[in-house]
């Protein structure tokens, strides 16, 4: 029997089944994160390692997200000699905040995701400023890669 929204707890990670799936659960579950908030002027990129933050950078890029995501992405991965497709999981920034920030790591992680067969959790910005941030806030959607329709 395939599970449901209903049997879903916050501790229990979920794979592609649409589950309830907090980021503090994902850093557990998976060798490396990366964090993207594009959704205010500050543009930030997070990497957790085995449950570690071990880089994290945040600048002021204002309505320039577009322009700076990539390259900041590229630096952060390059830095510690890995690829998109070496991270398992992926977390992004749902607002509320700037639409078109929203929208620009929205579509980047889809890109990644898409490409690397990765993990996403979407968190929002009204859950509070650092830590408090991760608290679960999002129903992971099931696998566009899944086989059954």
């Amino acid at each position: 029997m395939k599970p449901t929204n209903n049997d879903a707890t916050q501790d229990e990670p979920a794979a592609n089944t649409g589950q309830l799936v907090g980021i503090e659960a994902l850093v557990g579950m998976v060798p490396r994160l990366v964090a993207i908030d594009t959704a205010t002027e500050l543009g930030s990129i997070a990497l957790f390692e085995d449950g570690e933050l071990v880089f994290e950078e945040t600048r002021r890029v204002s309505n320039a997200h577009g322009e700076a995501l990539l390259p900041m992405l590229a630096a952060a991965l390059a830095g510690r000699g890995l690829a998109p497709s070496d991270v398992g999981a992926w977390a992004v920034d749902l607002g509320p905040g700037s639409f078109t920030g929203v929208r620009i790591g929205v579509a980047t992680v889809k890109g990644v995701v898409l490409a690397t067969r990765a993990e996403v959790v979407g968190v929002s910005s009204l859950a509070g400023g650092g830590q408090a941030s991760l608290e679960p806030m999002y129903v992971k959607p099931p696998s566009i890669h899944s086989k059954t329709a």
